[in-house]
């Protein structure tokens, strides 16, 4: 598995949020190689092994979007998804394509003004999204986005994790 630190924060803090979440359970973690490629076909072992799948963690944007493309290949694309640092930019376009694709998002960021921006915009154009002001370097924040998401959307089927935290040193 990757061994950026990077990357070991965000899976750690990931399971330290879903921990609050005891009817929630990792089914696994595989090695998608935070490549588009690398993604595609560990979505598709996952969606084959467990068909019931509710959400799925991706370690950044390529894995995400393969991960995307085998949920959208299987048929399965159109179900609730957060996804992380959408109020601009990667983000803010990711957002936009799974709600075009059908899905219910929540649009999560630490720029509140902005995450309610992205939402009006896609619901304008005829899709369902929430904003949720959300700091991804705290648990507790974390925490309250799932929960808020839950309340909305009544399940959760796929987080998109897109903002990081950068440590200047």
């Amino acid at each position: 598995l990757s061994t950026a630190k990077s990357c070991l924060d965000r899976v750690a803090g990931f399971k330290e949020a879903m921990a609050k979440f005891p009817d929630m359970k990792v089914l696994d973690t595989q090695e998608g190689k935070g490549t588009i490629e690398g993604g595609r076909p560990v979505m598709q072992d996952l969606l084959g092994r467990f068909p019931e799948l509710d959400a799925v963690f991706t370690i950044n944007d390529p894995c995400a979007i393969g991960a995307y493309s085998a949920l959208d290949a299987a048929g399965r694309a159109d179900k609730v998804t957060i996804v992380t640092g959408a109020a601009s930019g990667f983000g803010e376009g990711i957002a936009r394509l799974y709600a075009a694709e059908g899905a219910k998002v929540a649009v999560a960021d630490i720029n509140a003004a902005g995450a309610r921006e992205t939402a009006c915009e896609i619901q304008a154009q005829g899709g369902e999204a929430i904003a949720v002001e959300t700091d991804v370097s705290r648990p507790e924040s974390v925490q309250a986005l799932v929960a808020t998401t839950l309340d909305a959307f009544g399940r959760l089927d796929c987080l998109f994790n897109n903002a990081a935290i950068q440590i200047n040193k």
